[in-house]
């Protein structure tokens, strides 16, 4: 038997209100996997969409940019300016 957690590809079911079915089968790389990367638009897209679910209330594009320079910073204790700069 084959464990599913593993499984090579994936199938997704989505049920509509109006009870239509919308099926995607044998999905091998999601869109955001290292094969299938977003685009940057999709990325901040996704961002502001996380942001708003959040309820925050700072522009999302300075924060965007700050958490994707993470690798400039000089170290890990830079990261609460980063979110409490935005909140200025």
């Amino acid at each position: 038997m084959t464990d599913p957690t593993f499984s090579p590809t994936e199938d997704v079911t989505v049920l509509l209100k109006d009870g239509r079915r919308l099926e995607a089968l044998g999905i091998r790389h999601p869109k955001g996997h290292a094969r299938n990367p977003m685009t940057a638009d999709e990325l901040f897209a996704k961002f502001t969409d996380c942001l708003a679910q959040g309820r925050a209330t700072s522009a999302p594009r300075p924060l965007y940019s700050s958490l994707m320079a993470l690798q400039s910073l000089a170290g890990v204790a830079a990261i609460p300016t980063i979110t409490c700069e935005q909140q200025r």
